[in-house]
């Protein structure tokens, strides 16, 4: 049975991945079999006229002490009535801001004293990440590259000498040697890739979260699609000044070759999305279906921001989260992620004793990853 897959997101900020006030990038929506969509609609239209609003935003929708009831009736019917599934991912952006940090000083294209271990998407890059998460000044520092496209090579300097000082300080010697020998050419090789990726500061968006988190979601939408033999259209919130990145999208993965499979068994990345028909921008204001992906992602957002804060949720958002993480194993054992968080380890700790209150959790020692990967990472 064909299907059609309609995205929306919360917290977009573009390349401003340190706002304070929108922490969360949450970007996702629901995969909704075409045989119960017109049922749908008309459910949701039925909803839409009841409040008396020109369209559902997650906004009023979610407003007072009833919202949080009001999505909990919703997504029972979605999910259980009509068989929408829901695709999202959770991503902290400031800790995105750590993870390009590692990304770039750790390239081996950029840094003769690592191999292309780190290419990979290994735990290791996580683990370099959560280090650096806490220091404020150097993610301060490392954002301005991000935002602007470009940063001078004095800045770029001082960032890589902070980086040291911040692994020496954690013991993490043999991390901080990598970086003392790096040279002005290799740190105006980092700044370059930046130049070429944003056009010299013009085409920041290609840098943005979107395009790589739209990938993700596209991706596990496929093993689904092969998974049930059907074929997915995709309907997107026409988001301004995004069309080259879209067009960028579709001529690299929307073609029917079959996928080569990259990376790990853990993590697998795909070339192309054969069982993906199409990508097509929607006006919101026109499409119910993607004014219910508005509704998931700001519920979403909203619970991550009460867990944040050390607000306790509300029984009504439990209980969707718990379904969500039964949903999440029941996929997840047959190599499917419905729903994915990117942020530190203490993080996932978080969510899930919010969502599971009488259990434990602990976060994973970082330190221990790097001690055991790190060798495996270095040019010998």
């Amino acid at each position: 049975m064909n299907a059609s897959f309609y995205i929306d997101e919360s917290g977009n900020t573009g390349t401003n991945w340190d706002d304070k006030t929108q922490p969360y990038f949450v970007y996702g929506g629901w995969l909704v079999p075409d045989d119960r969509k017109e049922e749908a609609v008309n459910y949701l239209n039925g909803i839409l006229a009841s409040i008396q609003g020109s369209e559902l935003k997650a906004k009023s929708f979610l407003k007072g002490k009833s919202g949080t009831y009001r999505f909990y009736n919703l997504f029972k019917k979605l999910v259980i009535e009509f068989g929408f599934l829901p695709f999202f991912g959770v991503t902290d952006k400031k800790f995105m801001i750590a993870a390009k940090i590692v990304e770039t000083f750790f390239d081996c294209d950029y840094n003769p004293n690592v191999n292309d271990y780190l290419s990979r998407p290994v735990e290791l890059k996580k683990a370099l990440a959560v280090c650096i998460f806490q220091d404020e000044q150097v993610m301060q520092n490392f954002s301005t590259l991000i935002k602007n496209g470009t940063v001078t090579i004095d800045l770029m300097k001082k960032i890589n000498e902070q980086l040291i000082q911040i692994f020496q300080d954690q013991n993490q010697e043999k991390v901080a040697d990598t970086l003392k020998s790096l040279s002005d050419e290799n740190l105006s090789k980092m700044i370059k890739e930046f130049e070429a990726l944003t056009s010299n500061g013009t085409r920041m968006r290609h840098i943005a979260l979107t395009g790589t988190m739209l990938i993700e979601l596209l991706k596990n939408i496929e093993f689904y699609s092969a998974m049930q033999k059907s074929y997915v259209s995709v309907y997107h919130d026409n988001l301004r000044n995004y069309d080259d990145v879209f067009n960028d999208l579709r001529s690299k993965f929307l073609h029917k070759a079959i996928p080569s499979i990259f990376g790990t068994d853990s993590k697998p990345f795909l070339s192309n999305f054969p069982h993906i028909d199409s990508l097509t921008l929607l006006n919101s204001k026109d499409e119910i279906l993607i004014q219910a992906a508005d509704l998931l992602c700001g519920f979403v957002s909203k619970t991550f921001q009460e867990i944040a804060t050390k607000k306790r949720i509300d029984d009504n958002s439990i209980i969707v989260f718990q379904f969500l993480a039964h949903l999440y194993d029941m996929f997840n054992d047959v190599g499917i992620k419905l729903w994915n968080l990117y942020g530190e380890y203490q993080f996932l700790t978080d969510f899930l004793s919010a969502i599971f209150q009488n259990a434990e959790f602990s976060s994973e020692d970082h330190l221990r990853i790097i001690d055991a990967e790190f060798p495996l990472a270095l040019n010998k």
